[in-house]
């Protein structure tokens, strides 16, 4: 008979048990298979509502490579997923880190095409890219570390927040070891940056940047920057051509009347400059960038939504921040 796990009021179907350095991890359900398989999993000894994310990889070059990036970060702290606990073995790693409760941010998206009403508020969408902003921030500058893989599958919105947890750190690398770090599969359609597209290895910050961008592009207009081509449209071949084509995200807002025109003026110079096809045209470091945002967020809160429009607001902010359960 299949061993349950249960917890308020659910069953929980076991599909094995782990030892992980001396403590059981009951694996619950396979999430992802091959070289980087991972689990919904529950450590009954650290409490009975101790769920967690298990990582079971492969010992190869890329699986040392994560590994070192997760353990510069700090547990649970700016937006990531906490570490609990690792074990190297000799022909696999196992990372466990905190389950964190919520949808991903595509998810999230897909359900809003459906249903237009859960699509962010312009003003939701820009505070959803300043904390994410916040995040690579402190992941870029303090702990030089590159993502190198930001699209909405790979953000989860936590429950009953406006927050965004970045995670899938499989295709990130340090900084300092940018010359010997593997490519990784990081190139999402059009999130990637151009640099990632023509396969350059010295990718930095501003990488990372532009995928954010692209990100906030996406929440406040529906569609990806450069003709849906993001990214892609720093091919040697198109780049001179939509370096000319930009399309300011305040003109295909389908709520451009909800944020005031001065505002827009500053978020669409803010998103032009982030999604530069050329990298030295972007940011030169997180802070001017963050300046830049922080700027915008104090001229929200000077002038926020009034009226009806206000109560439309809230009502959306509680959709948008909501349970996932429909």
């Amino acid at each position: 008979m299949r061993e349950i796990f249960k917890y308020r009021g659910r069953d929980y179907p076991v599909r094995r048990r782990m030892m992980i350095n001396g403590r059981c991890y009951l694996l619950l359900e396979r999430l992802s298979g091959g070289d980087r398989e991972k689990f919904h999993a529950v450590c009954p000894e650290a409490g009975p509502g101790a769920f967690r994310l298990v990582h079971v990889l492969a010992r190869t070059r890329s699986a040392i490579q994560l590994l070192s990036v997760m353990k510069r970060t700090e547990l649970g702290k700016y937006n990531f997923p906490e570490i609990i606990e690792w074990h190297e073995q000799a022909d696999r790693v196992i990372l466990v880190t905190s389950w964190i409760w919520g949808e991903s941010l595509l998810n999230r998206l897909v359900r809003a095409r459906a249903r237009p009403k859960l699509w962010p508020h312009p003003w939701v969408a820009f505070r959803l890219f300043r904390g994410l902003a916040h995040s690579l921030h402190y992941l870029n500058n303090r702990l030089n570390i590159v993502h190198g893989d930001l699209h909405p599958g790979n953000l989860m919105l936590v429950r009953d927040s406006n927050r965004l947890i970045v995670t899938d750190f499989g295709s990130s690398w340090i900084v300092e070891g940018a010359s010997r770090r593997l490519a990784g599969d990081g190139r999402v359609d059009g999130f990637a940056s151009p640099e990632q597209h023509l396969g350059l290895r010295q990718v930095d910050f501003r990488s990372d940047l532009f995928s954010a961008s692209a990100i906030a592009y996406l929440l406040i207009t529906g569609q990806l920057p450069y003709a849906q081509l993001g990214g892609k449209a720093g091919a040697p071949h198109l780049r001179e051509v939509f370096a000319t084509r930009w399309a300011n995200p305040s003109g295909l807002c389908a709520r451009p009347d909800q944020v005031p025109r001065d505002i827009w003026k500053l978020i669409d110079s803010a998103l032009h400059r982030g999604l530069n096809l050329d990298p030295l045209r972007r940011f030169s470091s997180t802070h001017v960038w963050l300046d830049e945002l922080n700027e915008i967020d104090a001229r929200f809160r000077i002038r926020p939504p009034m009226g009806l429009v206000s109560r439309m607001f809230l009502k959306l902010i509680q959709l948008w921040s909501g349970s996932h359960r429909d």
